[in-house]
């Protein structure tokens, strides 16, 4: 492969290479000199295991695939100096998943990063990039992952000009946090990274804050939330206002208790008008609906019924005994929770999964039950 490569980069005017899945081990010196590569493919070369500072000479690359890339090591500074670089593939890539590398906000024509990963540069020899880092990359699209969260130590210093609001084109966006033991400011931290108001998906997980923040009742045209193991999270802000939302997943709450309300009254056109898919699993404390302090109380039948919600999955809830009737539902799975939240809904036409003791099928006319 290096004799053949070595022809290959003899051609000066190249403007697109990929070596992807090759046996590649070390990309040669001469790979600088192709002043006028706009596309470099190295994704999936497992064994390759160094990349030569000349890259950074590359100074009209646009693409650079790193995907794969599980033993590549290189000074990752050398990616800064790329300043036209408008996509940028590194999941799985080892010299990323170890630090994003300082400089990366004058990468300010990147339009695509698969996902970058915080680093407690405490635990460095070298100097590491910040969340902060992101500040001046307002033209990213699509989807951003944003990784290793707990590694954030001082939120105002690290996470304060982060500024996704103004990253307008982002329209899914993962804020992962890993180890449960750290300790930070995490409610400052989520409220610094509030999303634009366009966003249509949000994923969070293993969030550290005792409250999640209010932000996520603004963000009007999201269409997908799943929230999944806050260790910590006792409440979660209103969602039923939320438009377009389509589906919604909270799991692994150990100590959730409720969701708010953010009204007294409402009509099916303001509660959940467009949800879907309903899934709650592995919130053990979970009880439900609530309204806000200060609210007038009244009957929880005065709840609108989820009218378009076809799919529900209630799996290891055992407190949860209240939820508004659901009467079009076409498919529902209850694994160790009670069927007391099902009772006012049981003359419509539901297929009942459950997986502790029995199977039944439920039709309007209550003809065929069978048990496993």
């Amino acid at each position: 492969m290096t004799k053949e490569l070595s022809v290959i980069l003899t051609f000066k005017r190249l403007r697109a290479l990929n070596l992807s899945r090759s046996s590649l081990k070390m990309l040669p010196d001469l790979v600088g000199k192709l002043k006028h590569l706009r596309y470099l493919d190295l994704s999936w070369c497992v064994k390759l295991a160094r990349l030569p500072k000349s890259v950074g000479n590359l100074v009209n690359l646009q693409t650079l695939k790193l995907t794969g890339c599980e033993t590549l090591e290189f000074s990752t500074e050398v990616a800064t100096k790329l300043i036209n670089l408008r996509h940028l593939e590194i999941h799985r890539c080892k010299a990323f998943e170890d630090m994003m590398p300082a400089g990366f906000r004058k990468l300010s024509s990147l339009q695509s990063l698969s996902n970058v990963y915080m680093v407690d540069d405490r635990k460095k020899k070298k100097k590491v990039g910040k969340l902060n880092e992101l500040q001046n990359l307002n033209s990213l699209r699509g989807n951003l992952e944003i990784n290793r969260l707990d590694q954030v130590k001082d939120v105002k210093l690290e996470s304060q000009d982060v500024n996704l609001q103004g990253k307008k084109l982002i329209v899914s966006l993962d804020l992962n946090w890993e180890n449960q033991d750290e300790t930070q400011d995490s409610v400052q931290l989520l409220e610094n990274l509030r999303p634009h108001q366009d966003l249509r998906r949000l994923q969070v997980r293993w969030y550290l804050g005792d409250k999640f923040s209010k932000w996520l009742s603004k963000i009007k045209q999201l269409s997908y939330i799943s929230l999944f193991g806050f260790d910590n999270c006792k409440s979660l802000p209103p969602l039923e206002r939320l438009p377009y939302l389509k589906s919604l997943e909270i799991s692994s709450m150990k100590v959730l208790e409720y969701i708010y309300l953010e009204e007294v009254f409402h009509t099916a056109a303001t509660f959940f008008p467009s949800l879907e898919r309903l899934k709650f699993s592995g919130c053990k404390n979970f009880k439900g609906w609530k309204r806000m302090e200060g609210q007038v109380s009244v009957d929880k039948l005065s709840q609108p019924p989820l009218g378009r919600l076809s799919q529900l999955i209630i799996n290891k809830c055992p407190k949860l005994t209240d939820l508004p009737t659901f009467p079009n539902v076409e498919e529902m799975q209850l694994c160790e929770s009670m069927v007391k939240p099902l009772k006012k809904n049981i003359g419509y036409s539901i297929i009942l999964f459950l997986h502790s003791s029995f199977q039944a099928q439920v039709t309007k006319d209550r003809r065929q039950t069978s048990r496993c």
